[in-house]
């Protein structure tokens, strides 16, 4: 039969699930294949979703969730503490050790991880106080804000830091007189932020650290033992 186009649409609104075939002008209904197409897809995607396929997706999202945890921030207190410890003895005085190494303006000039400070710099800080650090440790730089915890003169002097608002760790200076002179201890303590942050601790901060922090205290020596004594 004729159809015209004003049928084929009245028919495609009637029905829109049924294909409309036209061949010679004929009108030929197939049925509704939206459904048996949808029904194909739907075979194709489990034909595809092989136990290899979803296997391997499979430990993908694993391996994707343990390098996410591996960033996440950890609380405080859910790392242990390292400890970097080092130890001189200066021929000078407590109190001459004392007032140079609590004075940060001096820290760039025997401690290598100390590139500047700024704030208040020029003289022993107080408990309280603040200053502001540019460092290099192990290669990577940033900026530490210290401020002090602790000042028993001349024999304990503690300062807390902070990084972009989390806490940075502890350095603590102790000293003893001797009848040469002064035992100087510096001790930083501090936590891993992240399971990332300790596992590459574990394999070389931790080493370069007190490296540097055993060079830092050695020019300690020798900067205070080339000044006149006071």
């Amino acid at each position: 039969m004729a159809v015209s186009v004003q049928h084929i649409a009245h028919a495609v609104v009637i029905c829109p699930s049924i294909v409309v075939c036209l061949s010679g002008g004929d009108l030929e209904w197939n049925g509704p294949s939206v459904y048996r197409t949808r029904a194909r897809t739907r075979a194709r995607t489990r034909a595809i979703m092989t136990p290899r396929t979803r296997t391997v997706l499979a430990l993908t999202a694993l391996l994707l969730a343990i390098v996410a945890a591996f960033f996440i921030p950890l609380p405080r207190d859910a790392s242990p503490a390292t400890r970097i410890i080092s130890i001189v003895e200066i021929q000078r005085a407590p109190s001459a050790v004392f007032e140079f190494v609590t004075t940060p303006a001096y820290w760039p000039a025997w401690h290598p991880s100390s590139l500047s400070v700024e704030g208040t710099t020029d003289h022993p800080l107080e408990v309280g106080e603040q200053v502001a650090e540019e460092f290099r440790v192990a290669g990577r730089r940033g900026r530490v804000v210290w401020t002090v915890s602790v000042k028993t003169y001349p024999v304990r002097w503690s300062i807390d830091g902070v990084i972009d608002g989390r806490a940075a760790g502890t350095v603590t200076y102790t000293l003893a007189s001797q009848t040469n002179g002064t035992r100087f201890v510096r001790e930083f303590t501090y936590r891993a932020p992240s399971l990332w942050f300790a596992l590459l601790n574990w394999i070389v901060l931790k080493r370069t650290i007190q490296s540097e922090s055993d060079e830092a205290v050695m020019r300690l020596k020798r900067l205070l033992e080339s000044m006149p004594a006071r």
